[in-house]
């Protein structure tokens, strides 16, 4: 998966239209990204990439940037 891919997929979860966010986005300009915003993304991320988020890792992402970061460290973006 792209980075592409996966921030249109983020904004699918989240319920905005892609381009209505960027990776500068944080979590608190969008009204989705609330706890179950949250929930829904550790889901997204053990579901498509077999990683489980800590809750430290899930409190650290604060930018749709920091999710895409997280991704790239671990090597499960193209």
């Amino acid at each position: 998966m792209t980075e592409d891919e996966a921030l249109i997929q983020i904004a699918d979860i989240l319920q905005v239209p892609p381009d209505e966010i960027s990776r500068s986005t944080a979590r608190d300009a969008v009204p989705s990204w609330d706890s179950l915003g949250t929930l829904l993304l550790i889901a997204w991320v053990d579901t498509n990439f077999g990683v489980v988020l800590t809750v430290d890792e899930a409190h650290a992402l604060q930018t749709i940037g920091d999710i895409l970061r997280f991704l790239r460290e671990r090597k499960l973006l193209d």
